[in-house]
């Protein structure tokens, strides 16, 4: 009898998983969605009578595919570094830690320090390469802050609650649009074979003595950025954070995709300085050409099951893009979701503490902010408290092949 009841029940879980197949779509008909939709807003009240409202613009850009990639990590070479700056007076000097080059910018004049972690420096080790530091400086006199500008210290906005043709640092002074084309002319000097793209991720501005824009990026593939990485949802969390050991999974995967978080792909820019850190991704092998996703109704309930449960607690963004896997070969391979930004409690009973100095930081540097992670495809929240050693597998690819 058992046995039968068994059986039953998995033929009335088939017609299920056919409709979730056949509810698959392409990617521009989720932009249609996303367009129709316009905002996620909604009050809700979690398990523990806890409320919790949303109010967010789901950012996705207009895109034609959606590939499966398996990327490379490669080492700059130090031949791009002299083509680079037009120069063969390069001067290189190596520690335990880093190879740096030094040089004058015939550009601007100003110097240069490019800063490269070396794979078996002991601080930080690395599997293949490390985080690339690129450093370009003016000296000159220190001009008085501007009586007009616009102070978003930190991170603080996201591209879309910005206008990207306007100069936060003054009148004569670089648009946001004309700081990222300086941001792709000078990395695709140095990564000529690369065909780098960036787009803005989160956007400040640094009142210093000589202010700057404070920007967090992310490369973008096919028009798709490199949002984050699989570990991203666990960075720094430990046992007391988590209420149970830390799975040594989470522990033994190599970066060889680097960080998504701060200060990695971060840039500080003006007419004065240009500094940014990052490892850049080149396309190695393309998978699947394009491959069917869920629909965002889809996506938005599995958040809305996470919030219900006391897990997402505020949500400030929800980004399209590509999250960096490792598969069984530690091959880097880059697999759709949904990011989401937001305040996440691993224990779902405990309250969020209350102090003022959080709520007057940047999103991303208050206390409980994580990004966290929903598979495009599927429509699965990730929850790691759940997942736990399976947080980190690359997932399973569906194509269109699967779903006919």
């Amino acid at each position: 009898m058992k046995r039968l009841f068994a059986v039953i029940c998995a033929l009335m879980l088939l017609p299920t998983l056919a409709n979730a197949d056949n509810d698959m779509i392409s990617v521009s008909e989720l932009r249609k969605q996303v367009e129709r939709m316009e905002r996620w807003k909604q009050n809700y009240k979690d398990d523990y009578g806890r409320s919790i409202g949303v109010d967010v613009e789901p950012i996705m850009n207009k895109i034609e595919k959606v590939p499966i990639l398996m990327m490379d990590s490669p080492v700059i070479s130090e031949e791009n570094v002299y083509n680079a700056f037009q120069q063969e007076s390069v001067s290189v000097l190596e520690n335990d830690v880093a190879i740096d080059y030094t040089c004058i910018d015939p550009e601007t004049g100003g110097n240069v320090l490019i800063s490269l972690v070396k794979e078996d420096n002991w601080l930080y080790p690395t599997p293949e390469c490390g985080d690339i530091d690129l450093q370009i400086s003016i000296l000159d006199e220190k001009r008085d802050i501007s009586s007009e500008l616009v102070v978003l210290d930190g991170f603080f906005a996201s591209p879309n609650e910005i206008d990207m043709n306007h100069s936060y640092l003054g009148e004569k002074s670089l648009t946001v649009n004309d700081g990222m084309k300086l941001i792709e002319r000078r990395m695709n000097e140095l990564f000529p074979d690369y065909d780098l793209k960036f787009e803005l991720f989160r956007f400040g501005v640094v009142n210093a003595s000589e202010p700057y824009y404070s920007c967090a990026i992310r490369q973008k593939i096919y028009g798709i950025p490199i949002l984050m990485c699989a570990k991203d949802p666990i960075l720094n969390a430990g046992k007391e954070k988590l209420g149970f050991d830390p799975q040594k999974e989470w522990n033994s995967q190599r970066l060889k995709y680097g960080t998504y978080d701060k200060p990695s792909w971060v840039v500080k820019l003006s007419d004065k300085q240009f500094e940014i850190l990052c490892r850049p991704l080149k396309i190695k092998n393309v998978i699947v050409d394009d491959v069917p996703l869920c629909g965002i109704e889809q996506v938005i309930h599995s958040i809305e099951e996470a919030i219900q449960k006391g897990y997402v607690r505020n949500v400030y963004t929800l980004r399209f893009g590509y999250c960096c896997y490792l598969d069984v070969n530690e091959n880097i391979i880059l697999c759709p979701i949904w990011e989401v930004e937001c305040d996440y409690m691993f224990k779902p009973e405990q309250n969020m503490a209350d102090y003022k100095e959080n709520s007057e930081v940047p999103i991303p540097s208050r206390l409980y902010y994580r990004t966290m992670i929903v598979n495009a495809q599927t429509g699965e929240f990730m929850n790691p408290v759940e997942l736990k050693e399976k947080l980190l597998d690359c997932p399973k690819i569906i194509t269109w092949e699967d779903i006919q």
